[in-house]
């Protein structure tokens, strides 16, 4: 809100502030996923919507409204993704209730652009809501999508490659924050190197909100660690010099074989709290919570004689001057 203040010299001057907003701006119900979604979810899923849900809503203790969804292939993140980005589209937490968002973007790699708005469809029904997948197309065309997504509202959801975003970025960015209200990054381990270029365009979207998939467990590499970390919620390690500085390389000093008992310490310290720090925005499971949902692994094998053309190939090949000489 907009407010005159006394500076120290006692001139007045204009200033924005953020202030909580009173109690009768907000809703008096809660916000539940929508049950044409919630039907499906198994109780992992459940608790990952509502984790995700907490983080991007800025419902948790840092600063930030970004997560890392982190689970196993199998588990479900793409499902778990849908319920939240249809739960903010048909629901609000303001008395008005109006919709959290209204524009979405998913960025994944090119090859699951038609994967993702097959998916919508899948859960959602056909035109559940209302998707513009850009997958191969001639940049007159692509630029013409990204400018009608980013004007009107005859699409919720951008499905979009890396490589798209990367090139026509610009064309969304001119709009502001109202370009955006929850960015999807799918694979998100493409993002571990904060100076690429893909990188560096992403984060130029103004958008806080932000929910990053990988299947692909964390590294040792904490630089890299620090780039999807600084990316997902930027400054929550602080910057990339006191990062290094005061977190980076007292840890390995502290792996080091001649590292001294103090040294040692210290690292033990370091992890424990930037693990605190992160497990606040990072959600990471292994598929053996599927194991209760699946039946008993059966294992059968079937012998089968050749036929005679089988026999004639398998006796060719092995006859052959190239198997020969192996031995």
């Amino acid at each position: 809100m907009t407010e005159v203040q006394t500076d120290e010299y006692g001139v007045e001057e204009t200033v924005t502030i953020l202030k909580p907003a009173p109690k009768q701006k907000y809703s008096q119900q809660n916000v539940f996923i929508p049950p044409i979604l919630a039907k499906w979810l198994r109780p992992h899923q459940r608790e990952g919507v509502n984790f995700i849900y907490q983080c991007v809503m800025g419902m948790k203790e840092y600063d930030g409204q970004g997560c890392i969804l982190a689970d196993d292939m199998g588990l479900g993140k793409t499902l778990q993704s849908v319920c939240l980005i249809y739960t903010l589209l048909k629901t609000g937490i303001t008395a008005d209730k109006r919709p959290t968002a209204k524009r979405i973007i998913v960025v994944c790699p090119c090859s699951l652009v038609k994967n993702w708005d097959n998916e919508f469809v899948k859960w959602l029904g056909p035109g559940g809501v209302k998707t513009l997948a850009i997958a191969e197309a001639d940049r007159k065309k692509i630029e013409k999508d990204l400018e009608t997504f980013a004007k009107t509202s005859i699409f919720q959801i951008l499905i979009c490659s890396y490589e798209c975003l990367r090139t026509h970025v610009g064309r969304l960015t001119k709009y502001g924050e109202d370009c955006c209200d929850l960015l999807v990054c799918d694979e998100a381990h493409r993002l571990k190197n904060s100076d690429n270029q893909t990188s560096r365009a992403l984060n130029s979207l103004p958008v806080k909100r932000r929910v990053l998939l990988t299947g692909t467990p964390m590294q040792n590499d904490l630089q890299e660690f620090f780039a999807m970390t600084d990316f997902t919620n930027n400054g929550v390690l602080g910057t990339q010099e006191e990062f290094r500085k005061n977190t980076l390389f007292p840890i390995l000093k502290g792996r080091e074989p001649d590292a001294s008992p103090r040294q040692k310490q210290r690292m033990m310290e370091i992890q424990n709290e930037m693990s605190t720090t992160v497990n606040e925005f990072i959600l990471r499971r292994i598929n053996t919570l599927n194991a209760e949902h699946l039946p008993p692994k059966l294992v059968q094998v079937v012998c089968c004689n050749l036929t005679e053309i089988q026999k004639n190939m398998y006796s060719h090949l092995v006859s052959a001057v190239v198997i020969q000489s192996i031995f």
